[in-house]
């Protein structure tokens, strides 16, 4: 739905961002298992300026917890292993339905690329594979998953793409790097 662009809404934020309409707020899941980190907490904020419903899984102690952008908070135990992470997950997307998981930091990322790219054998196919859809429709091909965060995989895939960067050497120890 769209209103005029000139009029706020009864919250008193404008109904127009960046010039565009306002549509109805995006659902979206942000993912993590770090909890001391400032940047979730402002992506959250961010998030919500921009139209979108955040809602969380993060361990209690998260300081995105405590945004007051986060429409809906989920627990994720800090001492999780990954099925329970798993487990948490899933109860998360089944209750809030987002339409793109957003990770906040690099555990996260690596446990929704492993969901995708080595599911647990015992996950049924009725949860696999909305699951999957949804990791590849936030995070996009999983052909490109391992290049994107493993460091020496990066480099060679940037050349190829023809994009400039600094000139890079792979040492194997640290007398070669210097």
């Amino acid at each position: 739905f769209t209103t005029p662009a000139d009029q706020p809404d009864d919250a008193g934020v404008p109904r127009t961002i960046a010039g565009l309409p306002r549509r109805m707020s995006e659902p979206l899941l942000m993912v993590s298992t770090a909890s001391q980190w400032l940047g979730p907490a402002r992506m959250a904020r961010a998030l919500a300026k921009a139209g979108c419903e955040v809602s969380l899984l993060a361990p209690a102690d998260s300081l995105a917890a405590k945004s007051r952008y986060v429409a809906k908070r989920h627990v994720l135990a800090g001492n999780a292993i990954p099925m329970e992470w798993l487990q948490s997950l899933i109860a998360v997307v089944n209750d809030t339905a987002p339409r793109l998981l957003v990770p906040c930091d690099e555990m996260a990322v690596r446990l929704l690329f492993a969901l995708v790219l080595e599911p647990p054998p015992d996950l049924p196919s009725a949860t696999r594979l909305p699951l999957d859809a949804l990791v590849r429709t936030s995070l996009g091909n999983p052909a490109f998953f391992q290049s994107s965060i493993v460091k020496i995989l990066l480099p060679p895939a940037v050349d190829a793409l023809g994009i400039r960067m600094p000139p890079y050497a792979l040492a194997d120890g640290p007398a070669e790097a210097i």
